[in-house]
């Protein structure tokens, strides 16, 4: 909803919108994981008849990424992962694309987990999918930037697997990224410009940690967080 409030303003404004949304073609994403919410038979299925109604529903044109991706991709996107060994996965690079180390977050985060286990079949099977369905993303993404020439960008987080790829991808071709992601205070968002959010988070974190290191909780601080 903030997404597509946001993409009418810009069309009020002049701004030529090209909306995409995903329509099935990834094996592992980031709105089902194993840890929050596993995938089911039809989690595919319901996910695009939610997002499609949506935007039908607050009247936003749209594509699906399916569309501008090649048939003979999705065998190069296979063969490509089923040759790789899990402890390659992580440093894993097809042509100019880094894309082990794009999806790299999304397995952290579909499992709940600081390190990867690649001694878990699971984790092996899941890191596999999610390099392959972030090269399915590349080649559709790339192509959608070469025919429609945007100027801009505009995506969420650009943490998580394809939209690492886009942020990434966008970054090769020189266009500039904004990234939005909810706020610190309720019923806010934040955007950042050609950068993860997670970067600039944890550089604000850290800044506060340094600021704030030495200075001791006082009796009712230690109490409002108990």
């Amino acid at each position: 909803m903030w997404e597509i409030t946001i993409l009418h303003a810009l069309r009020l404004r002049g701004a030529e919108i090209k909306h995409v949304l995903c329509n099935g073609v990834y094996s592992a994403c980031d709105i089902h994981w194993d840890a929050t919410a596993p995938r089911l038979d039809l989690s595919c299925v319901n996910c695009q008849a939610r997002t499609s109604n949506l935007s039908s529903r607050m009247g936003m044109p749209f594509t699906g990424l399916s569309k501008y991706i090649n048939s003979d991709e999705y065998i190069k996107s296979r063969k490509f992962t089923e040759r790789l060994s899990p402890e390659k996965y992580i440093d894993a690079k097809f042509d100019n694309w880094e894309i082990g180390e794009w999806v790299k977050s999304s397995v952290h985060s579909h499992f709940r987990v600081n390190q990867i286990d690649f001694t878990n079949n699971r984790v092996v099977e899941v890191y596999s999918n999610y390099i392959e369905s972030g090269l399915l993303a590349a080649h559709g993404l790339s192509r959608i930037i070469e025919e429609f020439n945007p100027d801009i960008l505009f995506i969420f987080n650009g943490r998580q697997s394809t939209l690492r790829v886009a942020l990434e991808i966008a970054k090769q071709k020189n266009i500039n990224t904004y990234l939005h992601e909810r706020g610190s205070l309720f019923g806010t968002i934040n955007i950042w410009k050609n950068k993860p959010c997670n970067f600039e988070l944890m550089q604000d974190y850290k800044s506060l940690w340094k600021y704030w290191e030495n200075n001791p909780l006082n009796e009712k601080e230690l109490n409002d967080i108990e």
